[in-house]
């Protein structure tokens, strides 16, 4: 079975900004009834900017800021998946992709590629309803992001769905840089919009 789609992210923080359009391209192959494989490619288009007008003190220092610069182009990125379910409604994740393994970006010094990312990721999940219409669930996840040459960070966070509405999630996370080491506490609020939407299984 193919899949396919394609997604839109944008950040910002301090004098930094990062646009991505993703498309991804996966093969999906039955294991048994219950569990499945899947491996797959991402096509994304990057736009990363740098303002220096918004550098703030703290930043002037920052190694990042300082070698950064308007930037835009291709990365690709592989991943394999594997799911596996039981009776009880139970489902196990497993992920592991390597964010722009290959990137062809283009700036004013040419000389810029983009951070290679390797992204692990562990879920277990409770579904609490049947099918993808309002949908309730709760899981606890592992997400290990190894940045090349630079840090590692990892997040263990809980999940909750409530009949796909609003989810709430929490999570603990903690990273390391060089020779600093960062800690947080973290609450995120979402509102899935596979319903307002109808997309049902393309949610």
């Amino acid at each position: 079975k193919v899949i396919s789609g394609i997604g839109f992210i944008h950040e910002s923080f301090g004098p930094l900004s990062s646009s991505n359009i993703l498309g991804q391209y996966a093969y999906k192959l039955k294991l048994n009834n219950r569990s499945f494989i899947s491996g797959g490619l991402g096509l994304g288009l990057n736009f990363n900017g740098y303002d220096p007008i918004k550098i703030t003190i703290r930043d002037q220092d920052d190694p990042i800021a300082e070698n950064s610069e308007n930037t835009f182009g291709l990365t690709f990125t592989p991943g394999i998946f594997l799911a596996s379910s039981t009776k009880k409604d139970i489902a196990y994740n497993i992920g592991l992709s390597f964010n722009n393994l290959v990137s062809l970006l283009f700036s004013k010094s040419n000389d810029i590629k983009a951070l290679g990312v390797i992204i692990f990721h562990g879920s277990i999940t409770k579904f609490l309803s049947k099918g993808y219409n309002d949908l309730s669930f709760y899981d606890i996840s592992l997400v290990h992001r190894q940045y090349k040459s630079i840090s590692d960070d990892t997040d263990i966070s809980f999940k909750y769905q409530w009949k796909g509405l609003v989810s709430l999630k929490s999570g603990f996370r903690f990273c390391l840089v060089n020779e600093f080491a960062a800690h947080a506490v973290h609450f995120d609020l979402g509102i899935p919009l596979s319903n307002s939407l109808k997309l049902n299984k393309k949610g």
